[in-house]
């Protein structure tokens, strides 16, 4: 058995689904995991653990973009809130 270098990992592409033309990095799939973690509500150490970052501030940064679409979310829930039931 050949052992799976991470460096492969991070450059190789391979078929999304059979008969696919279009290809996917295996990073891909891991940011996309974090990302899809993320917006179900998974805390952001949890996702740090997961993806063995050293530091949260890694996590943090890297996915900034989703945790800015998880803050006007959650503003426009609180806003919803305030507001109260519809009449």
């Amino acid at each position: 058995m050949t052992a799976v270098r991470p460096r492969w990992l991070l450059t190789n592409r391979f078929d999304a689904h059979q008969g696919d033309q279009r290809t996917i990095r295996f990073h891909n799939l891991r940011h996309s995991r974090a990302s899809l973690l993320l917006d179900q509500g998974v805390d952001l150490v949890v996702i740090k653990e997961l993806l063995g970052h050293a530091h949260i501030s890694i996590t943090a940064n890297t996915y900034a973009h989703v945790r800015l679409h998880l803050q006007r979310d959650a503003i426009e829930r609180m806003g919803d809130a305030l507001d109260g039931p519809e009449p």
